[in-house]
């Protein structure tokens, strides 16, 4: 899956960029008219890089969430993206040393700065920005819950369907460092994640 989804987003960012090319010889055009702003929720698939969590609850799970971004002009042929997305996910396991049975529920905020290609119908972006991520842990053995600040890389593309010029379709990749203090243990909550979402555009 993983492979997949780095292989959509290489192909349509080299589709945007040859669809850059050729719209130049057509003259300027905006991303999307007038729009400056997206709203939309994202499912993904979620990978915790720390060892500790795959033990329990296994390698991934599925995160959702909402999004708003502002996008500002840079150019004619770029622009700048801000994003604020809050996302969860909740799972139960049992350890594989105690055999203890484990809830862990994790929200992470993301704020993201994105740098945008604006010719065409495929937009691909590259991001980097701050992650808050609040845990809880809950088990026999005690009950953890906290915050803690992480960064980010994410890559992806935006795509505009023909008919339907006020919605984006988003793919993106992004990696992740969190590291928190979990029942004592320190454990590095970011990871690997990858997925889709769907934005509603207007101007505000």
């Amino acid at each position: 899956m993983v492979v997949l989804t780095v292989c959509f987003i290489l192909f349509t960012a080299a589709a945007g960029w040859a669809q850059t090319k050729e719209d130049d010889s057509l003259g300027d055009k905006k991303i999307d008219s007038d729009a400056n702003t997206m709203v939309g929720f994202s499912v993904s698939n979620y990978r915790v890089a720390s060892d500790r969590y795959k033990q329990i609850f296994g390698n991934s799970v599925t995160i959702t969430g909402i999004e708003v971004s502002h996008i500002f002009s840079l150019n004619n042929r770029s622009l700048l993206g801000l994003s604020l997305e809050l996302r969860g996910f909740a799972e139960s396991g049992r350890s594989t040393e105690t055999g203890t049975h484990t809830s862990f529920s994790m929200t992470p905020v993301t704020l993201t700065g994105k740098y945008v290609l604006a010719k065409g119908d495929f937009n691909p972006y590259l991001g980097a920005g701050a992650d808050y991520i609040l845990y809880k842990e809950t088990s026999s053995m005690g009950d953890c819950s906290g915050g803690t600040v992480g960064i980010h890389l994410e890559g992806g593309v935006y795509y505009r369907p023909p008919l339907f010029e006020f919605l984006k379709i988003k793919a993106f990749l992004r990696f992740s460092r969190a590291v928190a203090k979990v029942s004592d243990i320190k454990v590095n909550l970011g990871g690997l994640e990858f997925g889709i979402g769907i934005l509603y555009c207007f101007r505000i």
